[in-house]
Parts: C-alpha cells; structure tokens; sequence
C-alpha cells in the first residue's frame, strides 16, 4: 500500500497515539481523591481563598485564621489504598479537580484558636484509629494551593488528620528576600500555634508529628526555644531544610531537653543530590550549606554525637568527673536524629519535593515505601553545583563523620550508582 508523505505522518502520529494511549492504560487510569485538611493561616484573605500578603494586625500580634479545606489530588496508576488509609476518614472520589472548598472557623486571634477551631480537631482524632495527627508547613515560593495539595497528600499518603500552617509566601523564586522576611515576621503567630496545639494535645491525648519543608523548617527550629514544643512532637521529618546547617547545631544544644530526646522520639533530615533549589541558596548566603544539603561537617555532631562532648555539655554528676547527662543526651541523639538521603525518590529538574510515601511508610511501618529498601552508608557530600558555590564563595565544605540512612530500590540499585546518577544530572548547572 503507497502512502504520500502526509500519509506517512499521520500513520506515525496514529502509532504515537496508540503507544502512549497503552502506556496510559498499563499505568491505570488517574483517580482524583478529595481529601479534608484543617488550615491556620496568616495570610490575607484574597478572592475566596487566600494570597500572599500579611494578614493585618490591628491591636494584638496575633492574627490568625482556620478552618477546613477540602482539596481535589489526582493519583495515576492503579494503587490500591493501604491498611492505614482504608483506616481513615474515608476520601470521596471526583470526576475532575475542584476548585478549593473552604469551611472556615471563627479565629481571629490565636486565643480563638481554643474554641471552633480546638473542639472539631479534637473530634476528628476521637475518631481516628490511630488517635494521632500531623502539622505540615510549607516552604518558599509557595502559593495557599500548593500548600493545600501538599498537606491533602501528605493526609492522602498517611491515612492521618493534617494541619497545614501556612504563612504569607510572596509565590515568586526571584522573591526569596521577602519569603525570609514574612518567614521570620510569622514566627510569634507559629509559636502561638504550637502552644495552642501542645494544650489541645494535653486535653484530647494523642500523639503528633510534624512534616515540616524547605523554608518552614525554620518557623519549626526557631519555636524550639518555647518550652511547650518539648516532648510535644512523636515523629518529626524535615524535608530538605533551607536553614543554617551550623545554626541548627548551635539551637540544638542549647535546646535539647537535659537528659536527651525521649525514647519513641524519631527526627530524620531528609537530604537530596538532586535538589537544586538549596545549593541555589547556599549561593545566597555565602557558600554556607543549608541544613538539608547534610553536607557539612558540623553535622558530624549528629552522625557521631560520641565525638562531641563539648557540644553536648558536661553537667558533672555529684560524684564528680563522670559526664552522665552528656552521655544520656549523646546517646538520646544517635538513637533519635538521623540523615536520610532520599535521591532516589527526588524528582524534577530542581528536586526538592516532599517524598509523601517515604514518610507515610516510615511512619507506619518504620521502613522504606514497596520497591525501596534503607542502607546504611557513608556521605557522598555536596552534588556538584553545591560543591562550584562553596569554590566560588571560598568556603571548604568537608562531609561529616560517621553513616546516613541511604533509599535505594530494592534489588538492583546500590546507593554509589544512585549518587552517580544525581551527579551526572547536575553537570549542567557548572557549565
């Protein structure tokens, strides 16, 4: 049979459709879960929802208002829900993404926080089988939307009630000045929040864990400095935090409870070869590392707290010379702080996105998501362009002591060939 050229085309576009329309159905169909997040928020109102400004604050520091969003998440392929999942409130299905549904509650001041707000939390862990909830906070560059979806997955994934705080973003890159400026301008009303949150906990007695990403890590590192957030949290992960790796260690030791982290305590720094976005910002700030880069060798303090004894204090013991609150903190933060490298999950061409599998699995079952194993391994240091910032700022950046937990997919992929592959797809940010 003769084709003309134009025929020829239109055979091979016919091929293309066919191709793509069978790896479309060998992955399944795209379900669109609608799924209910609490929110609290300093931002503006704007439109039906919520913008990038500042809330205003008339006569008190506190400004602050909540309530529950319904959120519309597409997930591709055929997953089944887990155990944990099918234990939660049950999430409806739509045809087709929604616009944001807002239910909001009488808050205007973070004392309001006690009433609506309190009681319908409460009740959504009363009826949770788990009896336990999470806090999600954003980081920069990041709209109310985003946050939303980003909190409605990490409920999706976890099967646990969300509360997402989200503070005024200015939702531009080339705006990150004034991220850190409305970032820090929103701490007393985050700190506020905690204390509200650790009384609540008191009341209704259940456990909570914190997700925090990127910028927000900070909100959550500067309220350590409040005595309610201690022992306040069970499970704590911080994605990727864009904060002074030297700075946290220095908060740490200041903060941490005198004879360590309680046991059942887990904090894991979740750290990516391909994320882009924080070797941008250690640019930024002088060839300095962020604490998610997990690049510097003040975290030795954390990967071998053993070596160091005068960053964990030597309270003596009233039989003198034997440092036993130094030993139990040492002992608290090996048993309790770890480096996750998460590469493998990473994606997009400047990573920096929140594994929501990973930590539900972690979570739930203290192990890697289906298809990942954890190994246990030396730090690789900086990817590439981290390493080009610290040459260009004149800054040495030497990789801590002691092992990381390292994902990798089960089988066939050990953690080198999964650096190797980070490396290779950041040798265009030195060219």
């Amino acid at each position: 049979m003769y084709l003309s050229r134009k025929g020829h085309l239109v055979f091979l576009f016919l091929q293309l459709a066919a191709f793509l329309f069978c790896a479309a159905s060998a992955e399944g169909k795209t379900v669109v879960w609608k799924v209910p997040v609490f929110y609290v928020t300093d931002r503006a109102p704007k439109g039906d929802g919520f913008g990038s400004k500042r809330l205003a604050e008339n006569n008190t520091v506190s400004a602050l208002r909540s309530g529950i969003v319904d959120v519309c998440i597409p997930v591709k392929g055929n997953q089944s829900l887990t155990e944990w999942q099918k234990d939660a409130e049950p999430f409806a299905t739509c045809a087709k993404v929604e616009r944001l549904k807002f239910t909001p509650f009488k808050c205007e001041t973070a004392e309001d926080l006690s009433g609506q707000f309190d009681s319908t939390l409460a009740e959504a862990i009363r009826k949770s089988p788990r009896k336990e909830a999470f806090i999600f906070v954003h980081g920069f560059n990041c709209t109310f939307e985003d946050a939303a979806q980003n909190a409605a997955r990490l409920r999706f994934y976890t099967g646990c009630p969300v509360i997402m705080y989200t503070w005024p973003s200015a939702e531009k890159v080339y705006r990150y000045s004034e991220d850190e400026c409305n970032n820090e301008w929103s701490q007393e009303h985050f700190t506020e929040f905690i204390e509200n949150i650790a009384a609540v906990k008191q009341s209704a007695q259940f456990k909570l864990n914190l997700v925090a990403h990127s910028m927000g890590n900070r909100l959550f590192v500067r309220a350590m400095t409040s005595p309610q957030i201690k022992g306040l949290f069970s499970d704590v992960f911080m994605v990727y935090p864009d904060f002074d790796a030297q700075t946290f260690i220095h908060y740490l030791s200041r903060y941490i409870p005198k004879n360590g982290f309680a046991t059942g305590v887990r904090g894991e720094i979740l750290v990516s070869h391909k994320d882009q976005a924080l070797s941008t910002a250690e640019a930024v700030f002088g060839g300095y590392t962020r604490l998610g880069q997990g690049a510097d060798f003040t975290l030795s303090a954390l990967t071998r707290p053993d070596l160091f004894s005068n960053i964990w204090g030597k309270t003596k013991s009233e039989a003198g010379g034997q440092d036993e609150t130094s030993e139990e903190r040492k002992a608290s933060i090996k048993r309790t702080v770890s480096i996750v490298d998460v590469t493998v999950l990473d994606h997009g061409l400047l990573g920096h996105k929140v594994p929501y599998e990973y930590i539900a699995w972690m979570h739930q079952r203290n192990r890697a998501p289906e298809g990942f194993e954890l190994h246990e391994d030396q730090s690789r240091g900086c990817n590439r362009m981290s390493s080009m910032w610290a040459r260009l700022c004149g800054q040495k950046v030497a990789s801590p002591l002691g092992s990381y937990l390292i994902v990798t997919k089960s089988g066939h992929e050990d953690s080198r060939a999964v650096h190797a592959k980070a490396e290779n797809s950041s040798h265009s940010a030195d060219k």
